[in-house]
């Protein structure tokens, strides 16, 4: 199935002093390292991934950053969604109308798997894509959220009509980087929805996504999101 194209996106915000400051405190802790994967490995803490719940910090950053277009779900909402069914899952929606947004992102966590995907929902272009760094598809999850949707629609528009299932294409996304540490699989999502949440190309490679494990924390700590940071 065909992909569609992204534009970068060509705008940035203003920085002021406190930010510069921000990212300078980024820089150094992920700088200074070349694209060895031994003095990286060496140089980041035994430990590096990222909990479930700073994942959810993320998230609401990434939703609060564009509040008018973009919503990002935390973790719990795919988890009860697969296992309690739409009528559990709704009470995450209770207070928000989803389709009066552009982009829906969703952690998809695979418990059996130790594994979180990525969900990403576009209303305008009217697809449903599924982004997994350790090259796995997912048809039942890209149809789970098409039935959630539809249901959805259902519940709070109170027709159906107006909502076309068969306009949508669901898409498993292959053309990633194939990034095969466990570890990272947080980090990748983390950036994965940061990045299209933007429309940013997804060009970060492994050694990028490690040395934004630093940025990542730095921003929930900060509660604020930044620009990326260079790979070199």
């Amino acid at each position: 199935m065909e992909n569609i194209e992204y534009e970068e996106d060509t705008e940035h915000e203003e920085f002021g002093d406190d930010d510069l400051e921000f990212l300078e405190e980024i820089e150094r802790n992920a700088g200074g390292l070349n694209s060895d994967n031994e003095e990286l490995d060496d140089f980041l803490p035994e430990n590096y991934s990222i909990s479930y719940e700073k994942l959810n910090i993320y998230m609401e950053l990434i939703t609060n950053r564009s509040p008018d277009t973009v919503y990002a779900f935390n973790t719990e909402f795919y988890i009860n969604l697969s296992k309690n069914g739409y009528n559990e899952a709704k009470k995450h929606t209770e207070k928000i109308d989803i389709f009066s947004k552009h982009k829906l992102f969703i952690p998809a966590i695979f418990e059996e798997k130790n594994l979180c995907g990525l969900v990403y929902v576009n209303f305008i272009q009217k697809f449903i894509k599924y982004y997994d760094n350790l090259g796995g598809q997912n048809l039942v999850c890209l149809k789970l959220i098409m039935n959630f949707l539809i249901s959805e629609f259902l519940d709070k528009k109170k027709k159906r009509k107006d909502f076309h299932p068969k306009d949508w294409l669901l898409i498993n996304v292959n053309d990633l980087p194939r990034q095969d540490d466990h570890k990272i699989n947080i980090a990748f999502v983390c950036k994965c929805a940061e990045y299209l949440s933007r429309d940013a190309p997804l060009d970060f490679t492994l050694i990028k996504l490690k040395r934004m494990f630093y940025q990542i924390n730095s921003e929930i700590d900060h509660k604020k999101l930044t620009r990326p940071i260079s790979e070199t």
